[in-house]
């Protein structure tokens, strides 16, 4: 009798940091219109295979984390969240509400060890604002001009 033979499978889980922003940073992420929007990217984040591990951000940004999986490449994969958001904010509200995102976003990979310090900081997005302990690098969007990418920081931070 032949030995039985095991079956292989390929698992790849990238831990992946998105943050993307409002068109013209405008605070169209009211606390009714972030509660639809969360749902939406938790929802849609699912579908395409990715592990969510936290999600929060600003009336201007939004902040995800996850374990992400190749099996869409990174620029599909924001524009599928960010269109799904969108098309749901329109549905919700029609035209009494003005909704739409920036063209750009950034993705850092950081290392699966220091999840936790990229959860939390996101997890407490708003107390972080609040008290201006910001980290810099996780707070700039590129914003194209003059046919150049330059960094946007959000706001002025310091480091935790």
């Amino acid at each position: 009798m032949p030995l039985p033979v095991p079956r292989r499978y390929s698992k790849i889980e990238v831990p992946i940091h998105f943050i993307w922003a409002t068109a013209e940073r405008r605070p169209l992420l009211t606390p009714e219109v972030e509660r639809i929007a969360y749902r939406i990217i938790q929802t849609k984040a699912q579908q395409l295979e990715a592990t969510v591990l936290a999600l929060n951000g600003m009336p201007d940004h939004v902040h995800l984390a996850v374990l992400f999986t190749p099996n869409v490449s990174i620029a599909s994969f924001i524009r599928q969240l960010k269109r799904s958001v969108t098309v749901a904010i329109r549905q919700q509200y029609g035209e009494s509400l003005y909704f739409e995102w920036e063209p750009g976003y950034a993705a850092f990979g950081f290392p699966f060890g220091k999840r936790q310090v990229v959860m939390d900081y996101i997890r407490n997005q708003k107390m972080h604002h609040d008290n201006g302990k910001l980290i810099a690098y996780w707070e700039e969007i590129g914003e194209w001009r003059d046919g150049k990418l330059q960094p946007t920081v959000l706001v002025h931070a310091a480091q935790l």
